[in-house]
């Protein structure tokens, strides 16, 4: 049984995203489908116009003269339709926002961006994702979030990145630690534990600021909001985001003096960003950066 014409558009469409992709693996991420769903929609393509349309080998990808000559054929007809598709879902805006952030920052601005958010499209619903950078580019990466709050994302094709503010690390602990004169270097350490791809730039140059190896530390956890639970305890002191530790100022006390730090602020500076799947609508995204410059995040 001949695939119906809207189908064959469909699978036109993904051979023209696989081809400006460059490869697969990174087509699939952009188009949030598995690289097997793809292969499988080339040679769905392939066996209807008994045609072969690209051709693979050792990772790379080149388009026949008949994968050419299709793709010219279709070019309007694909152009076309995206124009619509980005034209509606402007109008309409998007029925749901995935976004992802770690805990700290989804505590502190959430609300107030969901209810920014609100005023725009009354009928939007949220699906918030917890989790470290890491973590949550790959997700972006796969098409599984539609935009994030990460820190120092590197340069990438699938998504856009626009800063937001600027932030660094210090090591933190309760003030009673100092007005009882505890040893401070007697208190536990602690601080975030490794990603999947090590420890970030910024969180390694803390550590080798303070002398402090990652074998030596007392407590090493996925969240910020747990440490600073045990530095507002006294327990510990902790490798803490400025802003983060701010907010508790009546408590707690910078001490990278006593590690001899004092480079801590200026060597540990790093980004905060938003990070955005490049086929999100334009004039959404562009809202959802507005609401984060009305919340003034710092």
């Amino acid at each position: 049984m001949k695939s119906s014409f809207i189908g064959m558009i469909h699978k036109i469409w993904f051979l023209d995203q696989i081809v400006k992709a460059g490869d697969f693996k990174t087509a699939s991420s952009i188009l949030g489908v598995t690289p097997s769903a793809l292969t499988q929609s080339v040679k769905t393509l392939e066996n209807h116009f008994e045609k072969t349309f690209l051709i693979r080998e050792k990772g790379n990808i080149a388009l026949t003269s008949e994968g050419q000559a299709l793709l010219e054929k279709f070019s309007s007809v694909l152009e076309e339709l995206e124009g619509l598709d980005q034209e509606y879902s402007e109008q309409d805006g998007p029925k749901k926002i995935r976004i992802g952030a770690y805990d700290s920052l989804a505590i502190r601005y959430l609300p107030k961006l969901y209810s920014n958010i609100l005023e725009v499209n009354p009928n939007i619903k949220i699906d918030l994702q917890i989790g470290r950078s890491a973590e949550l580019i790959t997700l972006i990466h796969r098409g599984h979030l539609d935009m994030a709050l990460v820190v120092a994302p590197q340069e990438s094709d699938s998504y856009f990145t626009t800063p937001l503010a600027y932030n660094h690390l210090s090591i933190y602990t309760h003030k009673k630690n100092l007005d009882e004169k505890i040893d401070i270097h007697s208190l536990g350490v602690g601080c975030l534990r490794s990603e999947s791809d090590g420890r970030q730039s910024f969180l390694l140059k803390a550590l080798n600021l303070l002398g402090v190896k990652s074998k030596d530390l007392n407590v090493q956890t996925d969240s910020f909001e747990a440490l600073l639970a045990l530095c507002i305890e006294g327990k510990i002191s902790a490798i803490l985001p400025a802003d983060l530790a701010n907010r508790h100022s009546e408590q707690l006390v910078d001490v990278s003096d006593f590690y001899n730090a004092q480079e801590i602020k200026k060597q540990t500076q790093h980004e905060l960003s938003l990070i955005t799947r490049k086929n999100f609508p334009l004039k959404w995204r562009e809202q959802i950066e507005e609401c984060l410059r009305e919340i003034n995040i710092k």
